[in-house]
């Protein structure tokens, strides 16, 4: 049986088309509230969807959630078996007056992909 809908170890997700997705993420910094950011890129680089939004409210761990509709903009081309996408996290503190951002690099590289795989059935 295929395991779908997982990270590896490079920080990297996999993921069928459609599905929904929790990515929790651990060791943030707990000096202050942060907004942390979840995007979706394509291989030019271009925003899919909107970033998802969540707030750490002084908690060292949070969790993302891509919805069904937000995966469901990630296409794989007909007749490949799969499609590579983007993502980036970002934290930005909501306390400092000067907005401090931070990127965060999850796994062993600044690229972290999302394999997706086409859908199996279509919802409603």
């Amino acid at each position: 049986m295929a395991v779908y809908n997982k990270i590896d170890e490079q920080g990297n997700i996999i993921l069928r088309q459609g599905d929904s997705f929790e990515l929790v993420l651990n060791g943030l910094p707990t000096d202050q509230n942060y907004k942390v950011f979840f995007a979706i890129q394509d291989k030019e680089r271009t925003p899919i969807g909107n970033e998802v939004e969540v707030e750490t409210k002084g908690a060292s761990s949070v969790t993302v959630f891509l919805t069904a509709g937000l995966t469901d903009l990630l296409v794989v081309e007909e007749g490949a078996m799969s499609q590579v996408y983007y993502y980036g996290v970002k934290i930005c503190s909501t306390e400092s007056p000067n907005q401090i951002e931070t990127t965060l690099i999850l796994g062993e590289s600044d690229n972290n992909t999302i394999t997706v795989t086409p859908r199996k059935v279509k919802g409603v």
